[in-house]
């Protein structure tokens, strides 16, 4: 195997009012596995049945302005782009090479009408435009080729109130609205956040939220022909309950539990449309959760921070 990414900033202060930045990151990822006698249902008209390579390359460029209009109204606006490939061949059964170009757009306007109030709206927008050249080993079809050109989009406007009616308290009800141009159906998610300072050593907080994604894996999944393109989005429901001290001036603690539950997870599937008679290969008929903690203390030495 092999690795290695690079990351490079430039930050410029055009005014008291506006600054910008440049970020680029860069990264190559590569693996191969050779081996004798695995015993697999491959193809040498594919790939090697007795190895699995795997290489994976991205090139990223993120801009960023930052804005402040007057004390009550500021503004950040991120535009980013993404270009990557990758090639893969797994024991003569699975082949890919596919190419991406994301483009990522967020804006974000936060208005501060008085010291009750804070109004944050914004707008996120990813294009995601996939070309993928497939070779599978099918049991019933033998090898079966694929050449496709996919468009996935995630599509999102979202809004929080933070609202503060006594000193130390914030109540922070939001919404966010998304639209998922592949399965051409959307989402409202609600979201819920409390914060309460005991005094300057000591806040508890709580949070609670609806979540949605495309139906992950993201490029299998939907396939026109080994996935299920009428799948919904996955849904998640997420609790948290936490804990912040402020132990001396340099160091801090911030402990938090959280429960999570999920539905409409995708699984692979044998059975066939009632109507076409055709397989669907992916329902997405399961549930998941989990829960945790997290714990993170952070020692605060100036220009460096150890985590």
């Amino acid at each position: 195997p092999s690795y290695w990414d690079i990351i490079t900033r430039f930050d410029y202060m055009v005014n008291k009012q506006h600054s910008m930045f440049l970020t680029y990151f860069g990264v190559k990822d590569d693996i191969s596995l050779l081996g004798k006698g695995f015993r697999t249902e491959g193809s040498s008209e594919i790939s090697d049945p007795n190895s699995l390579q795997n290489s994976e390359m991205y090139h990223c460029g993120i801009y960023g302005l930052n804005s402040t209009f007057n004390e009550k109204l500021d503004n950040n606006f991120r535009f980013g782009f993404l270009y990557g490939k990758a090639d893969g061949r797994i024991f003569g059964s699975f082949k890919y090479k596919v190419k991406q170009y994301v483009v990522y757009l967020r804006n974000l306007l936060t208005l501060t009408p008085n010291s009750y109030f804070i109004i944050n709206s914004g707008i996120d927008v990813k294009l995601d435009s996939t070309y993928r050249n497939l070779q599978i080993m099918s049991r019933d079809e033998g090898i079966v080729s694929n050449n496709d050109y996919k468009l996935f989009t995630d599509m999102g406007l979202h809004a929080n109130i933070e609202f503060s009616p006594i000193k130390n308290l914030v109540f922070i009800p939001g919404i966010r609205l998304e639209y998922y141009k592949e399965l051409n159906e959307g989402t409202i998610d609600y979201r819920f956040n409390i914060r309460y300072k005991i005094n300057s050593k000591h806040t508890i907080k709580a949070a609670s939220g609806s979540y949605s994604q495309s139906p992950k894996p993201k490029y299998q999944v939907t396939d026109s022909i080994w996935g299920n393109p009428d799948l919904p989005p996955t849904l998640a429901y997420h609790y948290v309950g936490g804990y912040e001290w402020q132990i001396t001036d340099l160091i801090f603690l911030d402990v938090q539990g959280y429960f999570n539950k999920q539905n409409q997870i995708p699984r692979y599937s044998s059975e066939r449309d009632k109507i076409t008679g055709k397989p669907i290969n992916f329902a997405a008929d399961m549930q998941g959760r989990m829960y945790g903690l997290e714990l993170i203390l952070r020692h605060d030495q100036g220009k460096r921070m150890l985590y």
